[in-house]
């Protein structure tokens, strides 16, 4: 949810949608969910006046505090701020998922050689049959 949403922030302000503008088409996005509260909260702040959009990072429902650290950290540049943000949880997102496929191909390999194994005692079961045969014959 933070890498869509600091991505589509940042395409926007970063091309010259203003802000208020920016915020309305998330909030409209994210309606119905947790996301969309905050956003929602962000709107009416920037409405009485307020400009630090990451005040109250640690009461958002949706959002992670990072994201408020980066807001933060860009100052007057918020387009910048949450380019930096989507960079970085693009990056966390990509090494979840490289964990979890680390993770999952030991197992993935056991499961094939399962597999491989069934297969092959599949296909050498008559064989073994006839051996039996074989061996019954020669020794009658």
């Amino acid at each position: 949810l933070p890498l869509f949403f600091a991505g589509g922030m940042s395409l926007m302000l970063r091309q010259g949608c203003p802000l208020p503008e920016a915020l309305a088409l998330m909030a409209e996005l994210e309606k119905g969910s947790p996301a969309g509260v905050d956003v929602r909260a962000w709107q009416e702040g920037l409405q009485r006046g307020e400009t630090d959009m990451a005040k109250d990072a640690h009461q958002w429902r949706a959002m992670p505090p990072t994201l408020g650290w980066f807001i933060r950290m860009a100052g007057a540049d918020l387009g910048e701020g949450f380019r930096r943000a989507a960079a970085f949880y693009r990056e966390r997102a990509i090494f979840r998922l490289d964990m979890i496929l680390h993770g999952a191909l030991p197992a993935l390999l056991l499961f094939i050689g399962w597999l491989v194994a069934g297969q092959v005692l599949l296909l050498l079961r008559p064989l073994f049959g006839l051996i039996d045969l074989l061996g019954s014959d020669a020794g009658g």
